[in-house]
């Protein structure tokens, strides 16, 4: 499937203003949150859920999405749920890897919250998966559907690992996202994407606290994952995007903004 290039860079362009209004948003709601008395890291959930909701939205009210034809046969919703747990925890290990190369990184990764308040609790364990799944497979995966759903997968996957803002986050974020958005075309529903993301950052606090350790389980999500591929195989969609398409993408002019962003963010 070849698209015009303009389309193409269309999409790209309305893709990087979402997450840069996202970038902003959360960053100067979550500054309001903490002037009315909200703690940091609640302010950040509240912020950052809130700076989700609003561009993706505008995006759905903006662009319609393209008519595909749903699943045309009913889809294998346990080892689909296991490919994403096994996606997440092979990106857990690439992260482990960074850890060795980037400045800080050990610090940054063992960082826990100052204080598991409810609605910290409430935004990171609930409200931002739900939000996650809704924009990026929802809103996101589906408008970029009419070009192609491999190239609707890959280029969703790297725009919801872009969105986290960090290096040690972008293996897991980018792994876990192209299967969740297999699963989301398997489907036709973020149902299952919403209860593997939930039970994925439930796991991330348990790591993050020392209540749970992270090797071990993520060697088992690994395994799982393994099998599911195993499963699954065969079922994967096949190309219908050249490169030139998502040189035209990510290369769009809005996006470069988003690229300059991070790059700051991660000199700074």
């Amino acid at each position: 499937m070849r698209s015009e290039p303009a389309e193409t860079r269309r999409a790209g362009n309305l893709s990087a203003l979402c997450l840069l209004a996202f970038f902003t948003l959360s960053q100067a709601l979550a500054l309001l949150f903490v002037l009315c008395g909200l703690t940091e890291d609640a302010a950040r959930a509240a912020g950052g859920a809130l700076g989700l909701l609003l561009p993706f939205a505008a995006l759905r009210r903006a662009v319609p999405a393209p008519e595909i034809q749903g699943p045309a046969e009913k889809a294998p919703l346990i080892p689909l749920f296991l490919l994403i747990l096994g996606a997440a925890g092979g990106g857990i290990f690439i992260s482990a890897g960074l850890l060795r190369l980037l400045p800080h990184g050990a610090a940054a990764a063992s960082t826990a919250p100052a204080s598991l308040s409810p609605v910290w609790l409430l935004g990171v364990l609930v409200v931002q998966p739900l939000l996650e799944e809704w924009a990026f497979r929802g809103v996101l995966l589906s408008r970029l559907r009419g070009f192609g759903e491999r190239f609707a997968i890959i280029a969703a996957a790297a725009l919801f690992a872009l969105a986290h803002r960090s290096a040690l986050r972008f293996p897991v974020a980018l792994f876990a996202g192209l299967a969740l958005g297999f699963a989301a075309a398997k489907t036709g529903s973020l149902r299952l994407n919403a209860a593997a993301h939930i039970l994925y950052n439930v796991l991330g606090l348990l790591w993050q606290t020392g209540a749970l350790p992270t090797a071990p389980s993520a060697l088992l999500m690994v395994l799982l994952g393994l099998w599911a591929l195993s499963r699954l195989r065969g079922s994967f969609p096949g190309k219908t995007a050249s490169a030139r398409d998502y040189l035209q993408f990510f290369a769009a002019p809005a996006m470069w903004a988003v690229w300059l962003f991070l790059l700051g963010g991660f000199l700074l």
